[in-house]
């Protein structure tokens, strides 16, 4: 029950806020921009993907994407252009919830988290974690957070529902 109210309040802001301002963003903002935006907030987790292939056990991995973090804030202008992957480094993504799932931890209830959607409990138990190892709530505060989160937000949305943005 917890979770079919969770999700008609997410449905609900998804479809006053978060959509009408992803469409504005897909429509008025050039794709180069979007995909710099997009760039540099794949850069700034590169560190949690890091961290969690060292707990995976993922020693080149873990290399591989240090190189790839070095290689973009440096080369690609804080992130901006991911010039990594065209010299052979591919992204990978890892968090705590698939570390706790090697570590041999079961995934849990599912849950429907405010704003962040879908989870597992796995995947909820890392949250905590993974805000830690986050260059944005390390690094900002105030205003400057809340900017840099709601376009990280507006972002996503727009890049994971082209298609569905795209119609009125």
């Amino acid at each position: 029950p917890v979770n079919r109210v969770v999700y008609k309040f997410n449905d609900g802001l998804d479809r006053m806020v978060l959509k009408p301002v992803a469409r504005g963003y897909h429509e008025y903002v050039p794709s180069m921009a979007r995909t710099g935006v997009r760039n540099f907030f794949n850069n700034v987790y590169e560190p949690l993907t890091i961290v969690n292939n060292v707990l995976q056990g993922k020693p080149d991995q873990a290399a591989g994407d240090t190189m790839r973090f070095g290689f973009n804030t440096i080369f690609g202008v804080l992130g901006l252009f991911d010039v990594a992957t065209g010299w052979g480094l591919e992204m990978h993504k890892e968090d705590f919830g698939q570390t706790f799932g090697v570590w041999g931890i079961g995934e849990g209830w599912y849950l429907m988290l405010p704003i962040l959607g879908p989870s597992t409990g796995r995947d909820a138990a890392g949250l905590p974690l993974e805000y830690e190892v986050d260059l944005l709530a390390r690094n900002t505060a105030g205003v400057t957070r809340y900017a840099a989160y709601s376009l990280l937000f507006i972002s996503r949305r727009s890049e994971e529902h082209t298609s569905e943005l795209q119609s009125p």
